[in-house]
């Protein structure tokens, strides 16, 4: 139990680096940090 949000930690980070586990990556954030990742791409886009 005491590892569980480090561990945690440490598989988002690690699938924030690959193009394939973004999306698993992204369902780990919270609500605020999804939104700015939205905001970035729509303007990357433009």
């Amino acid at each position: 139990m005491l590892l569980s949000v480090p561990l945690t930690m440490i598989l988002k980070i690690g699938l924030e680096s690959t193009p394939e586990g973004r999306w698993l990556a992204v369902l780990l954030s919270d609500e605020d940090s999804v939104l700015l990742e939205i905001e970035q791409i729509q303007k990357s886009k433009d």
